[in-house]
């Protein structure tokens, strides 16, 4: 189906601007949700251990879980945790006492499939926000409004869904989410139970072994057919960005990026391309060229991972332009083709279309040519060193004519060697993976792994006293943790201090943000009278103003000095510390909840709702049924 006319009220007819949707990060390991909050992403969802649709990703422990969601409620963002697989009957407890963890710690959302559980959910917990999974292949406006009716307050339509059809479905008052980028299934989510049959792991128990991206021969009457490539189920990459205006234009609440199998650079440098294009797309300054993705934007996607790409469904049915049938893996960037072949040196000379650096990944080889395998046809190695002329280099430019040294390229037991007039790809970027991991902060030799459980090891519940008042002797272990966590140019908390100093009483310092929270530090120190030098105003504005390469940005200072106040620096600046912990702290625990009175329900068997509500689907999934709008 196509996009209708533009008409004067959309965006790119000058129209008004609708409102901000989210951008939402996936985060397959604890490294990846800094990853894409610190590069723009609203919201980060991730998976526990157990009860996700991605059971290979690394997923979060438990004590992983808890410090993602305290670390984005710091920054003001959220946190989704998917529990969107299909429960067996005696696993529906656990999945209930997990949710019930979470919902203490404060997430923002749960990503559900199972209609067992979302009965249960919305049952025990009728305000909580329920988000539904793409593998409930929610696809029509009949089904958006039935979910709706049973607590559901967003969607993750099927990726199959025109803009029109996400229009409709929109218009039942339901909240859409839209994959924009990354990986597509073949079938319709949550409906493929290829992987179930062919090697017993099933898709929706978060153990899909993609069967559709291994190499098939096309049979017809027994005789095998021809086909342009072998890998004949497997689909390009989702990629919106050419389009994205569109769908800000219907109004979509959020726009998913897949990805948490990928690793955090490539949620840093996907999350970052959609964050500039979407800010440029909702601005004032908006027109058609800013509207759509920069060449060097675009090269970014590219590198950082593709099987060609796709806009999917949004406007047609693609058919055969969906699919990547001559490479089911990344296929990186053409940079050039074999001049030459220098079998006694095992080197290759290549000319260069684009750049390339010493610690790139580049692969070799003709993306068509039949191999009896299921690997990658081309071969891939690191650059360690090259040449142009005769002199080392460590980068070569568009035009340049460089050796490479590929001993690998030649061991004989690979079978096919480099031939001139090779394609030569580069399928890692050394320099752009550099640059965007100073984003974030990895994880070395599992130090924040181990940062993040001897935190919870720790009392971690800090509150003020009665009167309100922290105190300089209160452990804020968790704010550390948060700052630690951070890298060195992070994402900013907007702050305004207020201090009162006074001879004869304790220093008071208050902080707030920009968000409504607000927390006051009083000094056991009590301020003793001057001698010569008192403690000035300038002074205190000076120190509450500069914290270097912190997490904070300091809007405004206001300072009241009663007297000539004696004042050690090391003391005020301990003081400063700890209140803008404090506020972290009250950041942190104003999303946390108690559980309601009698939390657990009755033993499955005997609650009625399941029985009422959803007849003989305690654990089972829509079947898929032609388009209704």
């Amino acid at each position: 189906m196509s996009f209708p006319n533009p008409n004067p009220n959309l965006i790119s007819s000058g129209g008004p601007r609708p409102k901000m949707p989210e951008l939402l990060s996936p985060a397959g390991t604890f490294v990846s949700l800094p990853a894409g909050l610190q590069n723009g992403a609203d919201a980060v969802y991730m998976g526990a251990s157990k009860f996700g649709a991605r059971a290979y990703a690394g997923n979060f422990s438990d004590f992983e879980l808890a410090a993602g969601i305290d670390y984005a409620h710091a920054f003001g963002k959220k946190v989704y945790v998917t529990l969107n697989t299909l429960y067996k009957d005696d696993e529906l407890d656990e999945v209930f006492s997990l949710f019930e963890e979470l919902y203490e710690c404060g997430i923002d959302s749960v990503i559900v499939q199972d209609l067992g559980f979302l009965a249960r959910l919305s049952e025990k917990y009728p305000n909580f926000p329920i988000h539904a999974s793409t593998q409930m292949t929610v696809h029509n406006s009949y089904h958006a409004s039935f979910l709706k009716k049973h607590g559901v307050v967003r969607v993750v339509p099927a990726r199959e869904n025109s803009i029109p059809e996400l229009k409709a479905i929109q218009n039942t008052g339901i909240e859409i989410e839209t994959f924009v980028h990354g990986a597509l299934c073949i079938c319709y989510s949550g409906q493929c139970l290829f992987s179930s049959l062919v090697g017993s792991r099933s898709g929706n128990r978060g153990k899909c072994a993609q069967p559709c991206r291994k190499r098939y021969e096309l049979l017809a009457d027994g005789k095998s057919v021809s086909t342009e490539g072998q890998y004949l189920l497997s689909p390009k990459d989702l990629n919106a960005s050419e389009n994205l205006v569109k769908l800000a234009e219907i109004g979509v609440d959020a726009f998913k990026i897949e990805g948490r199998m990928k690793k955090p650079e490539y949620v840093a440098g996907v999350v970052s391309v959609y964050r500039r294009l979407l800010d440029r797309i909702l601005s004032d300054s908006f027109d058609a060229k800013t509207g759509r993705p920069t060449a060097d934007e675009i090269e970014t996607l590219r590198k950082l991972f593709n099987r060609d790409f796709t806009d999917g469904y949004f406007f047609a049915n693609p058919k055969s332009k969906l699919m990547s049938r001559k490479l089911p893996y990344n296929k990186g960037i053409l940079i050039g083709k074999i001049l030459s072949v220098d079998r006694r040196k095992s080197q290759i000379t290549v000319s260069l279309i684009s750049g390339l650096s010493a610690h790139d990944g580049i692969s070799i080889g003709d993306i068509g040519r039949e191999m009896n395998s299921t690997e990658d046809p081309r071969r891939g190695f690191t650059v360690k060193k090259m040449y142009v002329g005769r002199s080392i280099c460590s980068k070569a430019n568009t035009g340049d004519m460089v050796d490479i040294p590929a001993p690998i390229l030649f061991e004989e037991e690979l079978g096919s060697l480099p031939m001139v007039g090779d394609s030569v790809y580069k399928t890692f970027d050394f320099e752009l993976h550099r640059t965007l991991s100073k984003t974030f902060l990895a994880s070395e030799n599992g130090e924040i792994e181990q940062l993040i459980s001897d935190t919870f090891q720790e009392k971690t519940n800090v509150t003020p006293a009665a009167d309100s008042f922290y105190s300089s002797a209160d452990e804020f272990p968790i704010s550390e943790m948060i700052e630690k966590l951070s890298p060195a140019d992070s994402l900013k908390i907007h702050v305004s201090f207020d201090c009162t100093l006074s001879v004869g009483s304790a220093i008071i310092v208050s902080v707030s943000d920009n968000m409504g929270h607000s927390a006051s530090v009083r000094s056991e120190y009590i301020i003793e009278p001057a001698q010569k030098n008192p403690f000035s105003k300038e002074q205190a504005v000076d120190l509450l103003s500069k914290l270097g390469s912190s997490i904070y940005q300091v809007d405004s200072v206001d300072i009241s000095i009663t007297g000539d106040c004696f004042i050690p620096v090391g003391e005020f600046k301990n003081i400063r510390n700890k209140s803008l912990h404090a506020l972290l702290n009250e950041k942190i625990i104003s999303k946390r909840r108690a559980l309601p009175n009698s939390s657990r329900l009755r033993p499955l068997r005997s609650n009625p709702i399941n029985l009422r509500v959803f007849p003989r689907l305690r654990s089972f999934q829509f079947v898929f049924i032609p388009k209704m709008i």
